[in-house]
């Protein structure tokens, strides 16, 4: 059975690394396209209230891959894993305590609320990508 969990351990990894990865591509393609997208509206003539949009769209995105990003703050198991307030000495001091037993159960549980709240902040930044690509495209269309 520990080979069942430490597969299921793997897979979160991988897919909490996958969700970073993502995040980074997103706020990559912003930091790129976004001068050149401005300037040609700009460029255009488009109006103030196409741009204010534009910029609200690209913020709000940027905020949350950058969220998805952060490390998760707080308290994640009973046994000092993936706790944030415990220093490393402290929880290698647990993990080396004769009484302690570790629970694989726990482990997957933290792994699984970290990649929901980093799920839904890509979920979310994906979004408001998408319609800042449409909303591009409306603007130059309709220019």
């Amino acid at each position: 059975m520990a080979h069942a969990s430490e597969a299921v351990i793997k897979l979160y990894e991988g897919a909490l690394r996958a969700l970073d990865t993502k995040a980074q591509i997103f706020l990559a393609f912003l930091a790129i396209t976004m001068a050149p997208v401005f300037n040609r509206l700009d460029a255009m003539g488009a109006p103030y209230w196409v741009r204010v949009s534009e910029c609200l769209l690209i913020v709000a995105a940027t905020l949350a891959f950058i969220f998805c990003l952060f490390p998760r703050r707080g308290q994640r198991s009973d046994h000092g894993l993936f706790d944030t307030r415990l220093e490393g000495g402290k929880v290698s001091k647990l993990l080396q305590a004769s009484d302690y037993s570790y629970d694989t159960g726990e482990t997957v549980a933290a792994l699984h609320d970290i990649y929901r709240v980093k799920s839904v902040s890509v979920t979310f930044g994906t979004a408001l990508i998408a319609i800042y690509m449409l909303s591009v495209a409306a603007s130059f269309i309709l220019a």
